[in-house]
């Protein structure tokens, strides 16, 4: 005889499907685990970004080329630094949404890892990554924006 469980997403759930369930909670953890590996590369490829631009616009600074177009390249890396953010705060919602999910079905597990870790987390009043990792597009959009108000300066 089939035993049947109620869950937390309110559907019965039968004992030879607590397998299956178990293999779409990996897959779950798995596709969270590859979005946050997503985020880092598209962190390392921003940061590379701007940095090159804002160093190629002090190497520039250096030469006869007029200083219009430095501005100009100081103006791409804020646009660069404000769509950075802006994807750091997408790839943020999306693992929340991820998480959401694993939590859910973690209910219906013997153990709950990845809440537990998140409450002990939070016990520890550590600050969230999401929120460091925020400013860095900040700091680096602020560098551009300073030397465009340099450049100004200089050329009045």
């Amino acid at each position: 005889m089939k035993k049947d469980n109620e869950n937390v997403m309110n559907i019965k759930i039968h004992e030879e499907d607590k397998k299956d369930i178990i293999e779409l909670y990996k897959v779950a953890v798995e596709m969270a685990d590859k979005v946050s590996h997503r985020r880092g590369v598209m962190n390392q490829f921003y940061l590379t970004l701007v940095s090159a631009l804002f160093a190629g616009s002090v190497a520039l600074y250096k030469t006869e080329v007029p200083y219009l177009v430095l501005i100009a390249l100081l103006i791409l890396g804020t646009v660069i630094a404000f769509v950075w953010r802006a994807s750091i705060e997408s790839y943020q919602k999306l693992n929340a949404a991820k998480f959401k999910v694993i939590n859910k079905v973690e209910k219906q597990l013997p153990i709950q890892i990845f809440t537990d870790e998140w409450k002990y987390y939070k016990e520890d009043k550590r600050r969230d990554f999401s929120d460091i990792e925020k400013r860095l597009p900040l700091i680096f959009g602020s560098i551009c924006v300073i030397g465009i108000v340099i450049l100004l300066i200089l050329e009045i």
